[in-house]
This record gives C-alpha cells, sequence and structure tokens, in this order.
C-alpha cells in the first residue's frame, strides 16, 4: 500500500482545514449552521481537547426545533464545550 492511510478534512475551496488546536482557551464558535459548519467544529475541536462557547444565539438552523436538538449535543461535551448567548459570553 502507497500514500497515507488517512487526508486531512479540505475545506469547500480544496484547502486543507485549519486545526482546531489554533483555538485558545476561551474560544467563542459562531457560524452559519448550526448542524453543519458549527457542529463540526465543535466537535473537531472536542476530539483535539480544545476548549471552546458555542454561542447559541450567533446560528440558526433549518428550523427552531432542528438547532434546540443540535444544541443539545455540544451540551454532552462538557465541560470542554459550552453554550452559551452572545451577552453571557461577552460578560465574561
Amino acid at each position: 500500500m502507497s500514500g497515507p492511510l488517512w487526508t486531512r478534512p479540505r475545506s469547500a475551496g480544496g484547502r486543507p482545514n485549519s486545526p482546531p488546536s489554533q483555538a485558545t482557551a476561551g474560544s467563542a464558535l459562531a457560524g452559519v449552521s448550526t448542524k453543519c459548519c458549527v457542529l463540526s467544529t465543535e466537535l473537531a475541536a472536542a476530539d483535539a481537547g480544545v476548549p471552546v462557547t458555542v454561542v447559541a444565539d450567533a446560528h440558526a438552523g433549518v428550523s427552531d426545533e432542528t438547532h434546540e436538538r443540535t444544541l443539545a449535543i455540544p451540551r454532552l461535551y462538557g465541560p470542554l464545550v459550552g453554550v452559551a448567548t452572545t451577552d453571557e459570553v461577552l460578560t465574561r
């Protein structure tokens, strides 16, 4: 067998994604789609042992129900991944 057994994930533009270890303790995570970009980033951060706070009102889901269900997932990764509102993050 030749070549690597695994490859780094790539962004939509074909470039390697930045490693989640570039985040720092206390990083706040916001995005466009709760179920896609935000979820995949928060899980990668947790896998890498990087603490992150998902800002619940700084992204959205296809529906309110989908958004809320997806926000339940990072709560399983506490204390590495937390969920807070924008106001809570700004007052820390």
